[in-house]
């Protein structure tokens, strides 16, 4: 008897030094090979570790398809295209919003038992990347599903990143007319 490692009660277990079926596969007409709990177990952790590879593969899919200012940064007719500015233009509005923008994080709903707004979950874009998608969403009069598409983001994400950022064009805009 050999010990094994039962993953979904997460303890040792006494298993025969083998694991064999006897019988004949009936669509190959070949006899089953039988594997020895080491050949199991090297089976199983080659199992695991492949499907974290295809996690991660799967993450670096989401992340790549992803469209973003990069893409976009240094082809200035492509810029004007999707935001209406260059990137120049860009910079600018970025350090002109960057003080309403330090240490700030999305107010998605309103809590059910008080008024006061609660705030979000972590950012899924940097703050750059909400403020471009932002931009190119009201010029190009994007649908909120068609950018949640191109930034690979839930819909509701892209709500409350284009929410949270008109209000701080708002409260800028104010500021700078107080001023």
């Amino acid at each position: 008897m050999d010990l094994a490692f039962d993953e979904q009660k997460g303890v040792m277990i006494q298993e025969p030094s083998s694991v064999c079926k006897i019988s004949q596969d009936e669509e190959t007409q070949t006899p089953s090979r039988c594997l020895s709990l080491k050949e199991t177990i090297a089976l199983k952790l080659e199992n695991i570790e492949l499907k974290m590879k295809i996690g991660d593969l799967e993450n670096q899919c989401t992340h790549s398809k992803a469209f973003s200012i990069e893409d976009v940064k240094n082809d200035d007719k492509k810029m004007k295209f999707y935001t209406g500015l260059s990137y120049e233009q860009f910079l600018c509005s970025w350090r002109f919003l960057g003080p309403a923008t330090t240490n700030r994080s999305r107010v998605c709903k309103q809590s059910e038992h008080t008024s006061t707004k609660v705030r979000g979950p972590k950012r899924k874009l940097l703050p750059e990347n909400e403020l471009f998608l932002t931009l190119v969403r009201l010029h190009l009069g994007l649908l909120h599903t068609d950018s949640a598409y191109r930034s690979g983001v839930s819909i509701t994400t892209v709500h409350d990143i284009t929410t949270t950022w008109n209000q701080i064009f708002c409260i800028c805009s104010f500021c700078s007319l107080v001023e």
